[in-house]
């Protein structure tokens, strides 16, 4: 029922902003024209024509609230608008008369109230009601205030009869069309919600796999960690250093995921080259299983000069993937021979700082590449789900880095982080 109320709203909404305004100009303007200043009827006529205009003034604002699909909207009430049409035609029939109008003018004017109730009453049953008293009204203006030959005046109701019939078919026609498009946004509407849901439930699966992502390759590194510190007591220390460092890293990139999700404790800070440069060799080289697998780092020997600002534990999960993603690219490559390289670099400018992570993996086609640009890319490797890719461009965005790659086809891969 909601929709149909809010059909009928905008259907009455055309009446009020379209017919209206054309209606009462024209009508006034003809009266103005035409009635007699000597008519001795001439000041009941106005009277009632003020309250005929304070009638419809007062029973106009009449609405009440309809609750839609698209929230609440005011929408005159049927049975007033319907009531008050009968109230007007009498009435501007008296107005007519008191007022002495130019016979020819009478009909003209009909014509347009009529066509103002046909199109601000939406039931055709109180379209019909109306109508009635329309042609009840239109019958005794013809035949009793302004009688002709009895031939006039069957013509003059035969062609208004046939204007009925024009005007509720043009009325139909103007409704189905407005159905039409209301049902058309309609669907729009249901289909962009739909799209939009779908598509926050497709963010919060990726969101929730890139967590799981994330802290299932720190985890990794803790476990480690505790297999170091149950093996051995030469490098406990290291290992309890890792181990805090995997939890601490554990937290930043539940944090900075679930920022999408809408959490906003993540919080800024300068971190310098040297403290990313020592997290990288701590938690990353220290994996037995690319022993195959030549991984080195190239860092400025007076790394703790340079700093740069950043969301709490973005740089460091940045590189991981990407050293993780190089990992992948050259093991699809070499398999479990050597020969695989990757280097982990920083080139330090005067404010800018570039990390690069080079390999000699499989590389990537052009069209990978085209992909990767346009955040389309699922991964760079056949087997990979690409998480880490989505990742790292997520965060090279939030923190304002820029990101670049390039690569060719079974050669090699180079991804580059800009960090202002």
């Amino acid at each position: 029922m909601s929709i149909e109320q809010r059909l009928q709203a905008r259907y009455k909404r055309l009446f009020t902003r379209v017919v209206l305004q054309v209606m009462v100009v024209t009508s006034v303007f003809l009266f103005v024209s035409h009635f007699r200043l000597d008519s001795p009827r001439l000041l009941s006529g106005i009277i009632v024509l003020l309250l005929v205009v304070a009638i419809n003034a007062y029973l106009s604002t009449r609405k009440q609230p309809i609750k839609t699909p698209f929230g609440y909207i005011s929408c005159r009430s049927e049975s007033i608008d319907t009531l008050r049409w009968c109230i007007n035609f009498p009435l501007d029939v008296y107005i007519y008369w008191s007022l002495d109008v130019n016979p020819i003018i009478g009909p003209v004017i009909w014509i347009l109230l009529t066509f103002g109730a046909m199109t601000e009453i939406y039931e055709p049953r109180n379209k019909l009601m109306a109508l009635s008293v329309a042609l009840m009204s239109f019958v005794f203006l013809v035949t009793v205030l302004s009688p002709t030959d009895l031939k006039t005046e069957i013509y003059l109701i035969s062609c208004y009869l046939g204007l009925l019939y024009v005007f509720w078919s043009l009325e139909r026609y103007i409704f189905d069309e407005m159905t039409l498009v209301y049902q058309g946004e309609l669907q729009r509407t249901q289909l962009e919600n739909e799209a939009a849901q779908l598509e926050h439930e497709a963010a919060v699966g990726r969101i929730t796999r890139s967590l799981g992502h994330e802290l299932s390759t720190l985890l990794s590194a803790a476990n480690l960690s505790v297999e170091g510190i149950q093996n051995s007591t030469n490098t406990v220390t290291k290992d309890v250093d890792r181990l805090k460092k995997s939890l601490a890293y554990m937290s930043h990139a539940a944090t900075l995921i679930l920022d999408d999700l809408g959490n906003h404790n993540t919080t800024i800070r300068q971190l310098s080259l040297a403290e990313l440069l020592h997290d990288v060799r701590l938690l990353i080289v220290y994996d037995p299983n690319h022993v195959q697998i030549r991984f080195s780092i190239n860092f400025p020997v007076d790394a703790e000069q340079y700093s740069f600002k950043e969301r709490r534990g973005s740089t460091y999960l940045i590189i991981s993937n990407l050293v993780k993603n190089a990992y992948e690219a050259v093991e699809e490559k070499f398999s479990n021979t050597s020969g695989g390289v990757i280097t982990l670099s920083a080139l330090c400018k005067a404010n800018e700082i570039v990390l690069t992570v080079t390999d000699n993996g499989i590389g990537m086609s052009s069209r990978q590449l085209n992909d990767i640009n346009h955040h389309l890319a699922l991964s760079s490797k056949i087997t990979g789900h690409g998480l880490g890719l989505q990742f790292v461009q997520r965060e090279c965005q939030q923190n304002a880095f820029g990101f670049s790659v390039d690569s060719q086809l079974g050669i090699g891969s180079e991804f580059a982080v800009l960090l202002k």
